[in-house]
C-alpha cells in the first residue's frame, strides 16, 4: 500500500511550485530585482524563466521588453485583500511562518490583549512597517551581490489560552474556590 503517483498529482505539484516561483519573480522584478539576478536566486534556466515572464506577461502584470527587460504594469506598492487569492495562498503556505529558529533569524514578540479597535490599528501599523521595510531593502545602499532574502512576516492572531485557563480551573477545583 505505497502512495501511487499519478499524472494529476504530479501535474498539481508542479503547478505548486510554478505558483511560488511566480509569486517570488513577480515581486522580486516588482522592486527592480534584474531579470538573470532573478534566474540566478531561483536556479532557473533561460527557458524556465521565459515561461514564468510570459505567464505573468499574460496574467497583465508586466511586459516584457526583451529576454533581460520587463516593465511592471502594476505599482510597486502592492498590497492584497485580506481573503483574496495571494492571502489565500500564503495562508496555505503556512509552514514558511512555523520555523524553527536559526542564528540568522530576527524577531520579536508581544502577548498583548486587542479590542477589536485595536486591531485595526495594528493591522494599519504592520502595513506602515511592510512599507517601511521594502523601502529600506531596496534601497541602493548595498550591492546586489551582498543581499539575502528574507521572509519578512507580520502577524497576530489569537492566543490559544484553554490550556492555562483548564490548569486554573483544577487549582480552583482543588482548593475550593
Amino acid at each position: 500500500g505505497g502512495l501511487v503517483i499519478t499524472g494529476q498529482l504530479i501535474l498539481m505539484m508542479a503547478s505548486a511550485v510554478l505558483l511560488a516561483v511566480l509569486f517570488f519573480l513577480f515581486f522580486a522584478l516588482l522592486h527592480d530585482w534584474p531579470v538573470e539576478d532573478c534566474m540566478r536566486d531561483l536556479s532557473l534556466t533561460r527557458e524556465e524563466m521565459n515561461e514564468a515572464l510570459g505567464k505573468l506577461e499574460r496574467l497583465g502584470l508586466l511586459d516584457i521588453r526583451s529576454p533581460d527587460r520587463v516593465r511592471m504594469l502594476t505599482i510597486r506598492d502592492v498590497a492584497w485583500r485580506e481573503n483574496g487569492p495571494i492571502a489565500i495562498h500564503m495562508k496555505a503556505r503556512g509552514s514558511f511562518v512555523i520555523e524553527p529558529i536559526t542564528p540568522e533569524m530576527i524577531s520579536t514578540s508581544a502577548f498583548v490583549p486587542l479590542c477589536a479597535e485595536s486591531l485595526v490599528k495594528v493591522r494599519a501599523l504592520m502595513e506602515e512597517n511592510r512599507r517601511e521595510v521594502e523601502r529600506i531593502a531596496y534601497s541602493r545602499r548595498t550591492t546586489r551581490r551582498d543581499r539575502t532574502w528574507y521572509g519578512v512576516l507580520f502577524y497576530a492572531r489569537p492566543l490559544d489560552l484553554r490550556g492555562i485557563r483548564k490548569r486554573a480551573d483544577k487549582r480552583q477545583l482543588q482548593s475550593g474556590e
